[in-house]
């Protein structure tokens, strides 16, 4: 207990338990007891979109010409939900707060008003760490920790920590944190994981709960409604993404050839690469997932419908088999390199394959919202282009999806903190700047009008998003993601890359096949 005696010979006595507040002058100091300061948070927190205000009381002593203020108590000025920064009170809202300071808090000034402001409420009293995590390239990486800092820097008292890496092994690491109970707070998380982890709603928090500091208002419902699994809104769909095509202009240069434009012309760019620049030189590279879907691509382009319906495939085992015999194809025409020739380069992605880095490596069919890391990896001042969707078939294709998803869990401890982390992220100015399109072009209609407002909405994710939705007539189900394929050690990979090994086609076919419709049954959605 400390005692102040004032000017006047007045005495104030000031727990121990108490912080100094303001901003510390040699005119002023006030001190507010940690309880009101507790009371303060919890009463702001319970609706950050909405303004509060209480009536701070206390005690005021003046010793040497320094004004000290004593905050020992705190009430509520209720309903003050106004659009204006002032307020007005009646009479009788007057007499009301009188009565209830006279009957709690006797011997105790008015000393000024507490007044929050829509959004900037304090967390849950005391420091709070989140964690966070997502996977994708080092541009996300960087933006998203920019976007978290931003964050902290609003909130000082919530600390995040950024957990993130690579795709591959991601999903094995997510299943294992939700079944053993160690995920964190805020996940980006694949649409399909809410069918295939959450289809009961257990793993994932219902954000309708949270509308007062979320705002879902500006995204289309039918996207939101995508997101809606075992009765619950199980996350936010970030935005969406489509697969194209990007080049290596400076690649196709040197063989001295345009970018193809069609089957035909990316088939006979292989044989001009082989021949004018070399063995180790390939128009177009990919792993095993990649090939999945240009096959699919290739597919819908000439039968023109989707690859599953009703949860089973949607293609007969003669058409899959002709999919993956165009894929030898291109492998045999000196187009794609082999399954082991790209493994042997030592790396397990595209973008960090040497290949790829010094020019021999000239394209690669990937999402719009992940093309940046490939354009970042090359050497030197080689150009990356954007390029036209490649035709053949009788009808347009092109492949979309939900980009990816933010998901609550339900076993974190600080829901309503990692709900304000969100809601920065996809609502606050300063999160839709720093995040950019570095998941996809976005759903929600006020952060876009953010980005092009500030000369956002551009480049080649904009671009390529803008043209694959312009021809996509299909969008991949929940189910078509699911670990059981997608996984490093999934069906997709053991199928393409024994494919590259020179397995029976038709034996490969039949086991995607049977092998697809084995996960759709087992996932209904």
């Amino acid at each position: 207990m400390v005692e102040i005696k004032s000017e006047e010979n007045n005495t104030v006595q000031l727990p121990n338990n108490i912080r100094q507040v303001g901003t510390p002058g040699e005119k002023i100091k006030i001190y507010i007891e940690d309880y009101v300061m507790t009371y303060l948070n919890q009463m702001t927190g319970e609706k950050p979109a909405l303004q509060k205000a209480a009536l701070l009381l206390g005690e005021k002593v003046k010793k040497e010409s320094t004004d000290i203020y004593f905050i020992s108590a705190a009430v509520a000025v209720v309903p003050m939900e106004w659009k204006e920064d002032r307020f007005k009170l009646s009479s009788d809202e007057w007499t009301a707060l009188y009565d209830k300071i006279n009957h709690y808090f006797k011997n105790r000034h008015i000393l000024g008003w507490f007044l929050s402001r829509p959004g900037q409420a304090a967390a849950a009293d005391g420091e709070v760490t989140l964690r966070f995590s997502w996977w994708g390239g080092d541009a996300r990486h960087k933006a998203t920790e920019a976007a978290c800092q931003a964050f902290m820097e609003k909130y000082p008292n919530i600390k995040v920590e950024c957990e993130y890496g690579a795709w591959d092994g991601w999903a094995e690491k997510v299943a294992t944190q939700l079944s053993g109970g160690t995920a964190p707070d805020l996940m980006q998380v694949n649409w399909n994981w809410l069918y295939q982890f959450s289809s009961d709603g257990s793993k994932f928090v219902d954000l309708t709960q949270f509308a007062d500091v979320i705002n879902m208002e500006n995204y289309p419902a039918d996207l939101l409604e995508q997101c809606v699994v075992g009765g619950k809104q199980q996350a936010i769909p970030i935005g969406t993404t489509g697969k194209c095509f990007y080049w290596n202009k400076t690649t196709f240069d040197k063989a001295g050839i345009a970018l193809p434009t069609s089957w035909d012309e990316l088939i006979a760019a292989g044989t001009t690469f082989k021949e004018k620049l070399g063995d180790e030189y390939y128009p177009l590279a990919m792993y095993e997932y990649e090939r999945m879907l240009l096959m699919m691509y290739y597919l819908e382009g000439k039968y023109g419908k989707e690859w599953a319906e009703n949860n089973t495939l949607n293609y007969s085992l003669e058409e899959v088999k002709e999919g993956l015999e165009f894929i030898n194809s291109l492998e045999d025409a000196h187009v794609l390199p082999s399954i082991a020739q790209l493994k042997g380069d030592g790396a397990t992605v595209l973008e960090k394959n040497p290949g790829w880095i010094n020019g021999q490596y000239a394209g690669f069919y990937e999402w719009d919202s992940a093309q940046e890391k490939f354009a970042n990896s090359l050497e030197g001042d080689q150009e990356f282009v954007l390029g036209e969707f490649l035709k053949g078939g009788e009808y347009e294709a092109g492949l979309i999806k939900i980009s990816s998803c933010f998901a609550i869990t339900e076993t974190s401890e600080h829901k309503k903190e990692a709900a304000m982390l969100l809601d920065f992220l996809i609502n606050d100015p300063k999160g839709i700047e720093l995040m950019g399109t570095e998941r996809g072009m976005l759903a929600n209609t006020y952060a876009n009008e953010v980005l092009l407002g500030l000369g956002k909405l551009e480049g080649l994710t904009y671009e390529g998003n803008q043209a694959v939705m312009k021809v996509a007539n299909f969008a991949l189900d929940p189910n078509f993601e699911n670990s059981a394929l997608k996984d490093s050690t999934g069906i997709y990979y053991e199928v393409f890359e024994g494919l590259s090994n020179g397995q029976d086609v038709e034996m490969l076919a039949q086991y995607l096949i049977d092998s697809i419709n084995e996960v759709y049954a087992s996932n209904p959605y």
